[in-house]
């Protein structure tokens, strides 16, 4: 119903358009067009960009990694291989004041993140209660520990939901951190 998509007949018309603004149908394509392999998910680099994890020459990702919690990447940690380097995916499982199920997907970088930040930026973003604070954020602790072994921790919540009782399984009054399969870890090169 915009006025200017009501003149358009051909690509020369928005080609004009966009002249005004210094830009050509070329660029404004680029910038839309997804990547072939990208997840979806987009990260947003220091300076405020938006940008698919592909983009960033620092991720990479290594399909030969040994999985989290085995005998060979204990021993490698034992051996001094740096922490701080790995990258997780983690997902939130929690529901919000209605009764719906909320899915928050994440990554948390161990060099550049902290617990309490990374779950006061979910309160900030109204994802996640304040009281929840404190107890997500040991959990999410518990989680990337290197010596603890599950993918997944499930723990009650403080603020409790007025629509029931608690349960575990349905995630009434407790919530759930797992790790993504996908992006288990990766390490900045």
């Amino acid at each position: 119903k915009m006025k200017i998509f009501r003149h358009v007949k051909d690509k020369s018309f928005l080609s004009q358009q966009f002249s005004y603004y210094n830009a050509s149908l070329n660029d404004c394509s680029h910038l839309a067009a997804r990547h072939p392999q990208s997840d979806g998910y987009w990260q947003q680099d220091p300076a405020g960009f938006w940008i698919w994890p592909e983009d960033k020459q620092n991720l990479t990702v290594s399909p030969s990694q040994p999985k989290r919690g085995t005998s060979s990447d204990l021993s490698e940690e034992k051996d001094g291989a740096q922490t701080s380097d790995i990258i997780y995916g983690i997902i939130l499982r929690i529901r919000n004041e209605f009764g719906d199920i909320n899915d928050i997907f994440f990554q948390y970088m161990c060099s550049k993140d902290k617990p309490e930040k990374v779950v006061q930026e979910m309160v900030s973003a109204n994802l996640v209660n304040m009281k929840d604070l404190i107890c997500i954020s040991a959990n999410l602790q518990k989680l990337i520990d290197p010596n603890f072994n599950s993918k997944s921790i499930t723990f009650p919540l403080k603020s409790t939901s007025p629509r029931g009782t608690p349960d575990e399984q349905k995630l009434v009054g407790f919530a759930q951190l797992s790790l993504k399969e996908s992006s288990f870890p990766q390490t900045k090169s």
